[in-house]
């Protein structure tokens, strides 16, 4: 049987459907790893000082950790996009409250580094002074010098003698050279930028932690980096591996990332949407952890599906051809069968019904079985019939083609038909299977 070593190696070479271990220590692993570290990154970026000031500031909100202070921004916008005229302004309003009490603590802790003693009104809205200084009333102003004009307007520094403002390097400066005469109520607390940054930064992050803008600070949607980073990796691995060239290796980055940027947003936004409703703000990044991780799969199917058509278009083509023609003679080779097999049938009842009563009974038990037989290959070329005109008959459940080939043969061997019996045929569809096996490679 000098086919047989050939079919046995076909066999064994059709497309490896892998487990789900598998599917945990690549794609979906390395989603699981970059989501959870950029998850941490964010965490790690909220200043604690900020998320206190914030606690401090809104007291009804219990904000007491970076996820909390990023579920309190995220409502808070939202909140501004439903009910106000003009959101962005209303939020840009809010951060800057928010930066202004923020900048209060920034600069009590500049005077506690120095060793002077810090006390807070009780009041956050107390007019005139901010913060006591070693027993002394210190009004705090971040931004333009002009803050400070609006404020000694109100509170003049003559009837106010012992007060004292500080504020940030640039405001400071152009209000002293203004009005010298005042140099002694200013205090420099450091450039504006560190200030903002502080505040800012840890604002942005703290509602990056639900958010899919930013990926370890790069301005680019987590979900396509994450896509991007998965695709660039697999693709320049196959490269390495000789698998692919390096046109073929840079066009499927941009199909997978694409297609993987897609589904990995709706999925992990459909789930943070449906579990955080209902569990806040720690359901809601399960919820877009979990979502993320399902995504992958129908991302890694359309992207398939692309590749497939584009790259295996021809492979594909030869070799349903060959799965026709291995059916078409199977159908050839069955029908023949039938024939024999109705013939001897006859001749057995014709050779057995006339005999005496044990032999009749025989027959009508041998007849039962011979029921039983053609019913199952009428069932077997029925099922031939219908996958000539439609290969995809063989198994609807089939991913890759190759596993119709796989059919193909399993089904002549259920009626006695090998690919011994068919060797053209088997030669020809083995050849375009490995064929087609080799271009799927290339784009799983």
């Amino acid at each position: 049987m000098p086919n047989s070593g050939k079919i046995k190696e076909f066999l064994n070479k059709k497309v490896k459907e892998k487990n789900l271990y598998d599917k945990l220590l690549t794609e979906e692993g390395a989603y699981a790893g970059l989501s959870s570290g950029d998850l941490f990154y964010d965490y790690l970026r909220v200043d604690p000082e900020v998320v206190k000031t914030l606690d401090i500031i809104h007291p009804n909100d219990n904000l007491q950790n970076p996820i909390e202070a990023g579920w309190y921004k995220k409502s808070k916008f939202e909140s501004f996009k439903e009910n106000s005229s003009n959101p962005d302004q209303a939020w840009a309003g809010h951060e800057n409250r928010d930066l202004g009490y923020s900048a209060e603590r920034y600069f009590g802790q500049q005077f506690q580094s120095q060793g002077s003693e810090v006390e807070y009104p009780e009041s956050l809205n107390n007019p005139g002074f901010d913060l006591m200084v070693n027993g002394i009333e210190v009004q705090s102003k971040v931004g333009t010098s002009q803050l400070i004009d609006k404020h000694f307007e109100k509170y003049p520094a003559s009837e106010y003698p012992d007060r004292l403002l500080v504020t940030n390097t640039e405001a400071a400066n152009d209000y002293i050279n203004r009005y010298p005469e005042n140099a002694d109520k200013i205090i420099d607390g450091g450039p504006l930028k560190p200030i903002k940054d502080q505040y800012f930064d840890s604002s942005h992050s703290a509602q990056e932690i639900f958010e899919d803008e930013d990926f370890f600070s790069v301005p680019i949607a987590e979900s396509v980096s994450i896509g991007l980073l998965i695709s660039a990796s697999k693709n320049t691995y196959k490269l390495i591996q000789n698998k692919k060239s390096f046109s073929e290796a840079l066009i499927d980055t941009g199909i997978d990332t694409a297609s993987r940027a897609g589904t990995i947003s709706l999925s992990a936004t459909a789930g943070s949407l449906i579990i955080g409703s209902l569990s806040g703000p720690y359901g809601y990044i399960a919820g877009k952890f979990v979502g993320g991780m399902l995504g992958l799969y129908p991302g890694r199917k359309i992207s398939t599906i692309i590749k497939h058509n584009i790259r295996c278009k021809n492979e594909q083509i030869n070799l349903e051809e060959s799965i026709k023609k291995y059916l078409k003679k199977l159908s050839s080779i069955s029908i023949k069968n039938n024939n024999i097999f109705k013939n001897k049938e006859e001749r057995l009842n014709k050779y057995l019904s006339n005999r005496n009563k044990i032999t009749s009974e025989v027959w009508e038990y041998i007849k039962l079985k011979i029921e039983d037989e053609k019913k199952y290959k009428y069932s077997i070329v029925k099922k031939i019939d219908r996958s000539i005109k439609d290969i995809n008959e063989l198994n609807q459940k089939a991913e890759y083609l190759s596993s119709l080939a796989d059919e193909a043969i399993f089904l002549g061997n259920k009626i006695g038909i090998g690919p011994i019996f068919l060797k053209n045929e088997s030669k020809e569809l083995i050849e375009t299977s490995k064929l087609y096996n080799k271009c799927i490679e290339k784009i799983i």
